[in-house]
């Protein structure tokens, strides 16, 4: 057991913090801004750098991400008119 007010280390992936991190600050950004209700999405399933990509374009918002947090991870499609934080 660590010393009183030592914490320990997590053992939950790096991505998944890093993720879980991103997804907050996309959302927080997204809730920030006047959203339009609904807004077409044709997404494909596919690498999340290239998805994101393109959600960032359809949703009229810029993403930042660094490429190694999401390196190897997959998206389901999206299609249909959906609001931001539903796509």
């Amino acid at each position: 057991m660590p010393p009183f007010g030592v914490s320990r280390p997590t053992h939950r992936p790096l991505i998944l913090r890093v993720l879980g991190g991103l997804l907050l600050a996309a959302l927080g950004t997204l809730a920030a801004v006047a959203e339009p209700s609904r807004l077409p999405f044709d997404l494909p399933a596919g690498d999340a750098a290239e998805t994101l990509k393109r959600f960032g374009q359809q949703a009229k918002r810029e993403i930042m991400f660094p490429a190694e947090a999401v390196a190897g991870v997959k998206t389901h499609a999206v299609k249909g008119e959906l609001a931001p934080r539903v796509a």
